[in-house]
Parts: C-alpha cells; structure tokens; sequence
C-alpha cells in the first residue's frame, strides 16, 4: 500500500511545476528506499540501495516556484557497489530542515543529515551531522563533524558537480585514536590532523594541498616499516624501543606527500624521515636514525657500513626506503659530512 502511494506522490510531482497552485503535506511510514531507484534510474546506476523511509513533507506550488520542505527519518539504511566497493550502513538517518526550492530550470538544495552511528566501509563514525548546499552545479559542504576513533572530526568545502567532479576540502581531528582507526593493536597514539586537499575525485594524481599531523601518548615502535629497517641494523630484537611521539608536515602535489621533517621520537632514540609516498603506494624516502648509548647498551647493533658512533656512545644511521608500500626496499646509506649531517642531528633532536 505505502509503495502505491508513493508511486501516485512522484507521478504527480512533475504536474506541480505546471502554472497552478498546489499546497500539500505528504506523511508516511518505511516506504520502500527501493521505489526511489526505480523512478531515479539514472542517479543510482551502480548503487543497491536498502531500507525504509517515513517522510514529512510540505509541497508548495505557485506557478513555475516549486517549494519542498519538511524531514525524512531513514530506517536501516545499507547502500552498496561491488563496482567501487564502497558501503554504507546505518539504523537510523535523519534528514532534517529540507528547503528545495525550484524555478525553472534552476534549483537550490538544502538539507541537514544526522546519524547517531554509521559506518563507511570500514570507517565507522558516532553521532553524524552533515549540512548541505547545492546550487545545481555545486555541493558545499558546510560541514560534516562526528566522532571517529574515539576524537573529533571537522570537515568543510565544496564540490562541483560537472562531467569531471572536483573536491576542495579543509579539516581536522582531534584526539583520533590509532588503534581503532586502523583496527590493530600493532601500534596506537593519540592522532592530531589537519589538512587542505583539493583535485579530481575520480584521478588522485591531480590532487594538491597541505597536512599536518601530530601523534602523542604513543607507541609507534611496532609498524611494519620501522621493524624491518630495527631487524637490519639490530642483532636482536629492540624490546626497548618505545616511540611514543610523532609530527610532521606533507607538501602534497599531484598525488604525492613530499614531507621534510616527519620525526617520531622516544627515550633515546629519534627517527627523521625525508621524501615522498604516492598515492599509487610508491615510496621514496631517506630515514636517519639516532640512538643513545643507554638504548645501545641493551640492544646492540650489528657490524654495518655507514654507522657513525660518536666519542659518548651516541650512533646515527641513514637507510633509504624505495619501491612501493606493499613491497618496499632498505639499503643502508653513507653519512653526508659537514653542514648537511649538522641539519639532520638538528631535526632529529629538535634543536631549533
């Protein structure tokens, strides 16, 4: 019955754009979210939609002035694409302060999204808001803010919705935790971001812009990355290794992070990375590595070329990581002399 109804509601939608007046209120409970794709074939080519909606809307006509407004509750909400393997699931969606006002061929949107819970992919946000504009050729993003690993996030900007869609974006999280974002145990931090990233949706080598991060309360000594580049140059296992910081900052062009100062550091050792990841996973970066003599004294290092050890103890190695993130490379480089080595031990101590 509900499913008839509102088939008769969107068969008559296009009579109101016709120069009469019409003022009336639709009000249902879970409507089938599948009608939609039926009578929207084109907005929806890829895409299972699932679930129930129970709408409350105004519809006012006045010759060619279109005026929709009102709210829609959204019950177990599952929209999917084996295409691009995206998901999103939610019990509950709340559409709230729709204002659509159509004269002509133009249209103006705009409309407040909340969700208590939702998980894209496997990204999964508490207590969802997200405010919209659409002008007809553009989206603005007022903002979308939630919970996300336990922090805060807050993200704003705009897209254009041309035959190539683009993205301008700002935002930042607070207090993101590792361990959940990342679903392991492996390593864990509290994570500070901020970030400007504006490009192509659809081609990842156009994007460009700037981020920022910081990462406290740490232990960081366990990504994969660092325990391959521990196992060259330590006879054992570095058990004591804690690294329980980590900033730095990313110059992004064309679909890679070029960064010259990414530091992570902990009680008596400091590590200093400098060169670029892709967004095609390849890699390119210089490492340096700085132990103190105490560190040292429990986990001694194995008989390399290109170790400096100074007259207290204190060692500085550089490795060089290439190849791509899912198959990298290591080689162990020579010390630079002079100036450029008098930076590097600036970086890496933090010596401003």
């Amino acid at each position: 019955m509900y499913s008839k109804i509102l088939t008769l509601f969107f068969l008559l939608v296009p009579f109101l754009l016709l120069p009469y007046q019409f003022n009336f209120t639709l009000e249902g409970e879970k409507f089938p979210l599948k009608v939609l794709k039926g009578f929207f074939p084109s907005l929806f080519p890829e895409w299972k939609i699932e679930g129930e909606v129970s709408p409350s809307i105004t519809l006012q006509s006045k010759g060619e002035i279109l005026r929709v407004k009102g709210e829609a509750i959204i019950h177990n909400l599952r929209v999917s694409s084996e295409k691009k393997k995206l998901t999103i699931d939610a019990e509950e969606v709340v559409i709230k302060d729709i204002d659509i006002r159509r004269e002509g061929k133009s249209c103006i949107m705009y409309f407040v999204i909340e969700s208590p819970s939702c998980k894209i992919s496997l990204i999964q946000i508490e207590n969802l808001e997200i405010s919209l504009r659409w002008d007809g050729k553009r989206v603005f993003l007022d903002y979308l803010k939630g919970e996300w690993g336990g922090g805060k996030i807050h993200i704003y900007g705009s897209f254009l919705t041309t035959a190539s869609p683009t993205f301008d974006l700002s935002g930042k999280g607070r207090d993101v935790s590792l361990s959940q974002v990342f679903y392991t145990d492996r390593f864990e931090g509290k994570l500070d971001l901020d970030f400007k990233l504006r490009g192509k949706i659809k081609d990842p080598s156009t994007i460009n812009g700037e981020a920022t991060l910081k990462i406290r309360e740490g232990e960081l000594g366990k990504i994969p990355y660092l325990l391959d580049i521990f196992s060259l140059i330590f006879t054992g296992k570095p058990t004591r290794i804690a690294l329980i910081s980590a900033e730095g900052e990313f110059d992004i062009r064309h679909g890679y992070a070029y960064t010259q100062n990414l530091r992570l550091w902990g009680k008596g050792v400091s590590v200093l990375a400098k060169g670029y990841i892709g967004w095609n996973r390849k890699v390119d970066l210089l490492i340096s590595l700085y132990f103190t003599k105490e560190l040292l004294r429990f986990t001694p290092l194995t008989e390399i070329v290109g170790l400096i050890i100074d007259n207290v103890g204190n060692a500085l190695i550089r490795v060089r990581m290439t190849g791509t993130l899912n198959h990298p490379n290591y080689s162990i480089l020579p010390l630079p002399v002079g100036e450029e080595i008098k930076d590097i031990l600036k970086k890496l101590l933090n010596i401003k």
